[in-house]
């Protein structure tokens, strides 16, 4: 198993343990969220609690996020982010909840939702907020033909594009007001980006 750990300022002590079956089990990416930690990987437990993908602990025990992600295969999860009071979750997911919610979905600690149709194929392995929009990074095109490469942005409402990115992003960041992007890519929208 793969283990989440803590240090109390003195010591390392063990939050959990991921387990995946026989394949290998990882956490991808931490966040808070009301008061809780929150964990995204390869994982279909945590210390033995059914939580694909998707895990939440709140100091004592590990829990699903609500009825959790599901998909034709066991979900991975990928990235998270807080905003506008909801946890962003990204995966290898397609419904969320029993919501149709295709790798990208928002839980508000009750509910799950939908942001808009969804991703078409691929992932997004980095979130982040800027602007007040939702920027989703990786290598993945948004349903409905909009144009968005590798990156998009949610405004609340819908998806839009960001330009043409020809190959993967792996991180993305807001930095003195400005969003910074890293990845395999040498171009967007028809700039040469040095990776």
């Amino acid at each position: 198993p793969a283990r989440v750990l803590r240090w109390d300022g003195a010591k390392w002590q063990t939050v959990g343990n991921v387990t995946r079956g026989s394949l290998k089990a990882y956490v991808s990416a931490f966040a808070s969220y009301n008061g809780n930690l929150v964990i995204a990987g390869s994982f279909l437990e945590v210390d033995g609690v059914s939580t694909p993908g998707f895990a939440t602990w709140d100091g004592k025990s590990w829990q699903p996020l609500g009825s959790g992600v599901s998909g034709p295969f066991p979900p991975i999860g990928y990235a998270l982010q807080v905003m506008n009071g909801e946890l962003i979750v990204s995966g290898s997911f397609t419904f969320a909840g029993g919501v149709s919610a295709n790798r990208i979905a928002a839980w508000n600690g009750e509910t799950w939702r939908a942001l808009g149709n969804g991703i078409d194929w691929g992932s997004a392995v980095a979130l982040t907020v800027y602007n007040n929009d939702l920027i989703a990074a990786g290598n993945f095109q948004i349903k409905g033909g909009i144009g968005a490469n590798n990156i998009a942005r949610w405004d609340g409402v819908e998806w839009h594009g960001m330009g043409y990115v020809n190959r993967s992003v792996h991180a993305a960041i807001v930095f003195n007001g400005e969003l910074i992007i890293a990845g395999e890519f040498s171009g967007i929208g028809g700039v040469r980006a040095l990776r």
